[in-house]
């Protein structure tokens, strides 16, 4: 059997089995729009991912089932008791399988969203760059409540978002203009504590090249940095414009899975899970399907 032939019975197995999870009967006519909504991505992609998962590592134990069980969790963020009641297993059997499926997807982050994706350019600027913010519960702070300043203010305060005005998690994204793909997502990192320029500097400054520069907002003050008002042109104004708009589109579709729009109920170290399993599978829905909408840069 060739390889494109398995390929395309390995979707439709996702097919399948996502028919028998939310319908309980295995037809095999799910249509795509479905499957994104439930888990985020096509068949194909799915398919595309669990080969990914597999050539990194993964215990054969793990059954493209279980992937299903991880994607549903992440895109829909349900409560304990109704993802129980969807997988039709208790919380020691699911938390078991999808272990594994959590840490393969950390591993294959590095490969799918990485700066040696970068489009080669011959102009010095093909990035743009911004922080996004998530929500979290907050958590007292062992050292911040012994002090009489703080003791009317039990929580932490490093985890403070002025964009949210309570508790978050910040992540670092950068967007190649060219293609529209994530090349770099650095996270979590508490909101108060960790501002836009500090990320910047600590993690993406480093994989520049010399005298390249990258096209951020105005809460960005850095010589390589590329500010709204740093234009020759009406043109060259509009081009950023647009390339600043799609990075908010990518940003926003991010929040399209419910774990990172909603305010996250986990520990603060699951968080990573789910925005890199987020932002793994829509880069590769870009690189299969294209980018939000092209930009003329």
């Amino acid at each position: 059997m060739s390889a494109g032939r398995r390929f395309i019975e390995l979707a439709d197995e996702f097919r399948k089995q996502g028919s028998i999870m939310l319908v309980g009967h295995p037809h095999s006519n799910m249509k795509d729009e479905q499957c994104v909504e439930d888990f985020g991505s096509t068949p194909f992609i799915l398919a595309q991912l669990w080969t990914m998962l597999v050539n990194v590592g993964l215990p054969p134990m793990s059954l493209p089932l279980h992937l299903l069980w991880w994607l549903y969790l992440v895109r829909n963020y349900p409560t304990k008791r109704v993802f129980s009641r969807v997988l039709h297993c208790v919380g020691v059997t699911y938390r078991k399988y999808l272990q594994p499926i959590k840490l393969a997807m950390m591993i294959l982050q590095r490969t799918v969203i990485s700066y040696k994706n970068r489009s080669i350019r011959v102009r010095t600027c093909g990035l743009t760059h911004d922080g996004t913010d998530y929500l979290c519960q907050n958590k007292p702070n062992a050292v911040l409540v012994r002090r009489v300043e703080w003791a009317p203010f039990p929580y932490d305060p490093n985890y403070f978002s002025h964009k949210f005005k309570k508790s978050g998690l910040r992540y670092g994204i950068s967007v190649d203009i060219e293609s529209g793909e994530m090349v770099g997502a650095h996270g979590p990192f508490p909101c108060g504590k960790w501002p836009d320029i500090k990320i910047y500097k600590k993690y993406v400054l480093p994989h520049l090249e010399p005298g390249e520069q990258v096209e951020t907002d105005r809460g960005y003050r850095h010589p390589s940095c590329r500010n709204p008002e740093d234009f020759l042109s009406k043109s060259e104004s509009v081009a950023k414009s647009r390339a600043a708009s799609r990075h908010e589109a990518v940003n926003g579709r991010l929040k399209n899975w419910r774990s990172l729009k909603q305010c996250f109920r986990h520990n603060h170290h699951e968080h990573k899970y789910f925005f890199f399993t987020a932002a793994v599978v829509d880069n590769l829905m870009y690189k299969k399907y294209g980018p939000c909408f092209d930009v003329s840069y």
